[in-house]
């Protein structure tokens, strides 16, 4: 299936483009990039140079791990692409909450995301807010002048303090703040997301919090493909025969 939305052919193609044109054309991002580094505590450049797309599931990776060859999975960015071009049905369509245990790329994924935006790989009339959810965010999106055109990322709802002990309330309060935009994709650690209501489909990619029937996804554990992609990239042969006792170690 064609990357429509990205206008590439699959997301591979995305992120090897991606990082040239980031490289290209730094000095005219500095202010943007400076701004993510700034909100995310992470360099995009040196992420994206180094970056390895996990793939996504229904199920939760640390329930099902003995049984991972069972469990569908499909590249993150592919099922972002269908979730961008899908129609919307019923409240929730258009918000897509990814889950992981920590330190397996959601902040990265929005990073990423953002940095297509900014290198043009979005349609033009498209805008792409990212934002750390906060006590101020949701004041900060009544300022965002066109919701129907903009794509909004909200990252870890789990380091919101204002959702401390209040976690489906809290939800319920970003699902009606951002019912307007185009799209929306909010990350949280598995571990503080709620179960939801029963919703009806009884499918484990969704979840229904206060009417709002949203799309889930978790992240999937690198296979050991994916490791040594991400070894390759990250610790290069330098002469081509000796072996690199950084990467060894890792």
């Amino acid at each position: 299936m064609l990357l429509e939305w990205f206008n590439i052919k699959n997301s591979s193609d995305l992120i090897g483009k991606l990082w040239a044109k980031l490289v290209r054309g730094r000095k005219n991002l500095e202010q943007e990039l400076n701004a993510i580094n700034d909100m995310m505590y992470q360099d995009p450049l040196e992420l994206a140079r180094y970056y390895i797309e996990p793939d996504c599931q229904d199920y939760n990776p640390a329930d099902y791990e003995s049984e991972m060859e069972l469990v569908t999975q499909r590249p993150i960015i592919e099922l972002i692409e269908k979730f961008f071009n899908k129609d919307n049905m019923h409240p929730g369509d258009d918000q897509l909450f990814v889950l992981s245990d920590a330190g397996m790329g959601k902040t990265t994924l929005l990073t990423m995301l953002k940095l297509a935006h900014l290198t043009s790989f979005w349609p033009k009339q498209t805008d792409c807010v990212l934002k750390k959810l906060g006590e101020k965010t949701l004041e900060a999106l009544k300022e965002i002048p066109s919701p129907r055109k903009t794509v909004l990322l909200l990252d870890s709802l789990d380091e919101d303090s204002t959702a401390y002990g209040r976690i489906t309330e809290r939800l319920q309060e970003i699902l009606n703040a951002t019912m307007n935009f185009k799209k929306v994709i909010i990350t949280c650690r598995t571990q503080y997301f709620p179960k939801g209501d029963d919703n009806s489909f009884k499918r484990p990619d969704l979840i229904d919090i206060g009417g709002f029937l949203c799309p889930v996804k978790y992240l999937a554990f690198f296979d050991d493909h994916k490791v040594e992609t991400y070894l390759a990239k990250r610790f290069p042969k330098k002469f081509g025969f000796l072996k690199d006792p950084k990467k060894e170690e890792a």
